[in-house]
């Protein structure tokens, strides 16, 4: 992997190599770099925004710690709690196969053969509707399989979740120039097609793209990976 400029605040670089999403997580399950959850994308974009500065996303999308989670017949879920869905992933490679499998990923996506997966994110998500503040929940029922723009009710809300605070979401939304991002979902009839739960990692689209909001990003696509390296240990990591 190569170091490529130091960042900010609770780290001490990012770092950028080529691979997929396999190599990438990885690289996270053995070596200890660090996925960016949406809200740590968005603030190393805002940090890095200006004159001079290396201007991270302007025209490189990233892969991000938050996972869509489909099921046939079911509403979509956008999920925060990439622990439980790297165990799920783990079910079936240890990080080193994970690693190596540049094939990993069957069609871009992920798929666990059960219902199980889902069932158990959807009782999370229904537990969180208890939490009225969008941005106070880790897991999304989403409404429908149409894809949608955050300027609207259901598009607002994930924003909000994504974001985690309202000053980072009105700080990146001026970043992207007012321009309205859309929450791009995989396709109905595919899913609908499919036996057992789908899992498909948030691609946060560049800048020059709009930022889009990617939930059906081709997880076995080769190019250039971004990263943080962490200056701590994450205790709270299951693996």
């Amino acid at each position: 992997m190569e170091e490529i400029h130091p960042t900010y605040k609770n780290y001490p670089e990012v770092i950028e190599f080529s691979g997929t999403y396999c190599t990438l997580l990885g690289e996270e399950l053995r070596n200890g770099i660090k996925i960016p959850s949406p809200r740590e994308e968005m603030e190393i974009r805002l940090k890095s925004s200006g004159k001079g500065k290396p201007n991270f996303g302007l025209n490189r999308g990233v892969w991000t710690s938050a996972t869509f989670i489909y099921h046939a017949e079911r509403p979509p879920l956008l999920t925060l709690l990439f622990n439980d869905v790297v165990d799920y992933y783990l079910q079936s490679y240890t990080p080193k196969e994970f690693y190596n499998l540049s094939n990993n990923v069957d069609k871009g996506y992920f798929t666990t053969g059960s219902s199980k997966c889902y069932d158990n994110f959807f009782k999370k998500a229904t537990k969180d509707l208890e939490k009225k503040i969008a941005n106070e929940r880790n897991t999304l029922i989403l409404p429908f399989y149409e894809n949608f723009s955050i300027v609207s009710n259901p598009g607002l809300k994930v924003f909000s979740f994504l974001a985690r605070d309202n000053n980072t979401r009105k700080d990146y939304f001026e970043l992207n120039r007012g321009e309205d991002i859309f929450v791009v979902l995989r396709d109905k009839k595919l899913i609908n097609s499919i036996e057992g739960t789908v899992l498909n990692q948030l691609w946060f689209s560049s800048l020059e793209s709009n930022s889009r909001i990617r939930g059906e990003g081709n997880m076995g696509y080769i190019g250039w990976m971004r990263c943080l390296k962490k200056l701590y240990n994450d205790s709270s990591k299951k693996y």
